[in-house]
Order: structure tokens, then sequence, then C-alpha cells
């Protein structure tokens, strides 16, 4: 653990961004801190939480990673030991965004910086240096404190060239020693079972009808059981439950580890009309439990009001990146064969600016037999005319970079409801005459492809590039048995057209 020590050194900007860790002694501490964002009014946040690593070196200087854990900074920023015990921390000190996207790289850099709220509440950054001194005291516990700023004022992030604030401000830090950060993993030679959720929420995007998302593993030594990937933005974290008979119990409370510099916990909560959110956390105690069905080979949670979330606030509040609501999982094994073709593709305007358009489709996770495919399996490919542009799976949930592509595209893709099979592209064009879509299915190394849904762009809008009536229709079930849909649920619909061609649709059945 870092300490105090009495070393004589003058304070002083710093003006060198720093992106890799400084030499010197460094730890890991947990940082907590509180303050605000912009909403529809300032929303007032308390004891955040992320684990930040400091270091210091053989002159007294003292290094700060993360700083600013409301976004995910790459670089470091420099303080300076004193006399007193204290750190002295001068602002403004420039910070880059990790991996940011952005068509102009001056746009990812910003000042750290106090502002002053003025008299209609709004923050402005100051420029008197002594008002942008930071200083931190060490405790007797060995923690590291911010020394409370006059009122009215906080640390913040200014956009340059615009010298404005960003929207985001903390009023408090402290870092203390971290916990064990270690997270849970199935013990060696215990292998896993995956399964794909086929009910779920996210806040307020509820598919209808239901779909089928991500794989989450479930492994078992003797009553232990390991569940991996239950969260979409953490893929590769696991946490730890109870086999009692069928039954599986998740405690809450667990770790997820991090999710840009943000601690990430595994908790529960309730539909609550009363409370801020529409949601109220549920006691520490409060456990999951999963019904595990043999003949089905499915999940289900045995009290469907229990919502998970994966939360990232530590004073009884909820702010999660995700929300699994009523979740079923069903067994789901990797799978070759050619997928249905995407569906659903439409066009259309969006008004954002000059020349924006919207390209809608949907991608069936299915195969043309109707057997479900595994979401990490897929990846599809766009063509403007006819050149093409990939998107892998690991793509859907965060966006791509697009400004390097043909057509200007608008930086990222916009992906909707992201455990959903709809997917949206935003961009900048003109000039194209077609576009289309193609689902792609990757399997111990094979890669089988559907067809390419191609429809042609005119000033009139978006039209197939063939108009071939419909012939005859076919309903399927998931495990590829012909069907007359006499129980509600999810079918393939097989649609031969006019020209002899095959298409395959998914639709939902209601009885």
């Amino acid at each position: 653990m870092l300490s105090g020590v009495a070393l004589l050194m003058a304070s002083a900007q710093t003006t060198d961004v720093i992106f890799e860790q400084p030499e010197g002694l460094s730890d890991e501490y947990l940082m907590t801190y509180s303050g605000f964002y912009a909403s529809m009014e300032l929303e007032y946040f308390n004891d955040m939480q992320a684990t930040v690593t400091l270091v210091m070196d053989t002159e007294g200087k003292f290094y700060f990673s993360n700083i600013f854990p409301l976004m995910d900074f790459g670089t470091w920023v420099t303080g300076q030991m004193t006399y007193d015990n204290t750190v002295e921390l001068q602002l403004p000190q420039t910070l880059y965004v990790q991996e940011a996207e952005y068509d102009d790289e001056d746009d990812a850099w910003y000042d750290l910086q106090v502002f002053e709220m003025d008299e209609d509440g709004m923050p402005w950054p100051v420029t008197d240096p002594d008002k942008n001194l930071l200083v931190f005291e060490w405790g007797d516990d060995g923690s590291l404190q911010l020394r409370p700023l006059p009122e009215g004022y906080s640390i913040g992030i200014n956009v340059q060239p615009a010298d404005m604030w960003m929207g985001m401000s903390m009023t408090s830090i402290k870092y203390e020693d971290a916990p064990d950060s270690s997270l849970v993993t199935p013990p060696d030679g215990v292998t896993g079972k995956k399964y794909s959720y086929i009910t779920y929420g996210m806040g307020n995007a509820a598919p209808d009808p239901k779909d089928f998302g991500y794989r989450v593993e479930f492994a078992f030594d003797g009553d232990d059981a390991y569940i991996g990937g239950l969260s979409l933005d953490l893929p590769s974290v696991w946490v730890k439950g109870q086999r009692d008979g069928n039954r599986i119990v998740m405690p809450s409370g667990q770790s997820m580890g991090q999710m840009s510099v943000m601690n990430v916990t595994l908790q529960y909560c309730k539909e609550d009309e009363n409370a801020l959110g529409g949601y109220s956390l549920l006691p520490d105690d409060t456990e999951f439990v999963w019904v595990y069905d043999e003949e089905s080979d499915t999940y289900k949670a045995e009290d469907p009001s229990v919502i998970i979330i994966f939360n990232t606030a530590t004073d009884g509040s909820i702010k999660f990146l995700q929300m699994v609501e009523d979740p079923e999982l069903v067994y789901q094994p990797d799978t070759k064969g050619v997928p249905m073709s995407p569906w659903g593709l439409t066009y259309y305007e969006r008004g954002r600016g000059e020349n924006f358009d919207i390209l809608d489709f949907n991608l069936p996770m299915l195969t043309v037999d109707g057997v479900l495919l595994p979401r990490e399996q897929l990846s599809y490919r766009l063509y403007m005319d006819d050149e093409q542009i990939e998107v892998l799976a690991e793509d859907f949930d965060s966006g791509v970079d697009m400004w390097d592509v043909p057509y200007d595209f608008d930086r990222y893709l916009i992906v909707c409801n992201r455990m959903n099979t709809a997917h949206e592209v935003g961009f900048r064009v003109s000039g194209y005459e077609s576009l289309g879509v193609q689902l792609v299915n990757t399997c111990d190394g094979e890669e089988y492809a559907s067809d390419v849904v191609t429809y042609v762009v005119d000033d009139s809008g978006v039209h197939a590039v063939d108009a071939a009536e419909v012939t005859e229709e076919t309903l399927f079930d998931l495990n590829g048995m012909r069907s007359n849909a006499a129980t509600g649920g999810i079918y393939v619909k097989r649609s031969v057209l006019s020209d002899g061609s095959v298409r395959y649709s998914k639709v939902a059945v209601t009885r």
C-alpha cells in the first residue's frame, strides 16, 4: 500500500499526456466518488465505485489512473507529494478518451478541470490556478481523500475547443485499499453446457415476440454451480451458485468485475411503482433461483418477479448496465448449417442532418432447417453497390468504426436491442444504387452463408430486386418438423415464390 512521505515537491501543471503506466511503486485502490450529471435537470449520485491504480515514483510524483471513471480515459494525470504529507494535483490536465470513436482525432481530447456553478445552476470552468488545485490528504487508515471543495465547485470535463462543461462532475473522491478483485472461475477440468436466453428484458427494450439471445454457460462441480456469461456486457465473467435438486440458487452481491472502470455487482430488484425509476433494490440476502426442467433441457426463473441486474451503484440505488427479466434458457449447442436469409429489410430517411439514412433489418438466428443458431457464431455482411462490409458477432453490441469504409458511414453502427435480432445501421450516403444484407454462420472454422437479400434504391424509396409472388407457405417448429401451429409459439415459415426461389422467415403465432 502506498503511504504519505515527507517530500518537498512544488506542484506544477502537467502538460505531457501519459498513456503508459509510469514506473514506481504501484497499488490498486477502491475509488469511491460522488457527483452529478446533466439530465432534464442535475441528477446527483453518491458512492459510485471503481478499482483504479495509483503510482508513486522515487521523486514523490504521484500518478492517478482513471481519475474520472464516468468516462473511459486511457491516460494518467500527475500529482505531487508535499512536506505536509498531502498530494497536490494541479488542474487543468489533458485526458484522452480510450478507443474513442471519432471522425476527428481532436474530438477525443478533454481537459480535467474545476468548475464553478453559476446562479442558474450551470457549471463553468474556472481559470484561477489556486481554485484548480486539488489537495488529497492521507488518513490514519492509509486512505487518501480529496479535501472538500468549496460549495458550488466540482471536478469535471472541459470540452475543447468549446470551453464548456461536458455534463458530468465529481464532488468527492476517496481511495481505500481495494478488496480482493479475483473473480469466480470453475475448477480445472470442469466443463459446461451452453443455453440461450429466449426471454429477457433490457429496461424498456423487451421484444415482442420473444427472441433468442446470447448464450449462458452452466458448469457443475458436485453441487457447486458456476454460471458463465450471465451478462452480455461481461461475457467472460462467472458467478457461483448452489445446486439443490433441480434448483440452482444464485446469491446476490457477487462481484462481476469492471465495465468501463466501474465496479459491477450482481444484484436483484423488483418493479415498484413508488420507487424512483420504477424499480426497488431487493435486500442483500435475496437469492435468485433457476429451476431446471430435464425433459425440455431448460432453465427458468422460480420467481419471475425477481429481476437480475448488473449494478454499478453502491449506495442502495439502481444504476444497471443490463437488466434481465423473467429469463428462460434453452439448450443450444454449436450448430452447423446455412442460416436463414435476413428479413424485414427496410430503409428510410431519418432526418438527422443532410443525407442521413437508416437501414433496418432482422437477423433470424435459425438455420434454413429451423435449428437455433448461437448468436456468437453469426456475423453479417452489408453490400453497398456490391462492395462488401463485414460485421462480426462481437461487433453487434458495441458498434463498429465505420468512417474508413465506403460511402462515409456515420461513425459506428447503431445496434437496437442488443440481445434481439433487430439491427439498425445509420449512415450518411448518396450516389449508391443498391444495398443488401447477408447472414453468415461460422462453426468449427466452416462458414455457411445465406443468400444476399438485395434492394435497389431510387428517389421514391427502396424496392425489392425481384417482385416474385408467394405461391406456397409451410410452417415448421424449431426442431425442423412440419407444423400446423396448433399451439402458439415461434415457427419458421417456408415460402415458395413464383420464380421458384424459396425464402424462410421467423413468425410468432398466438392462440
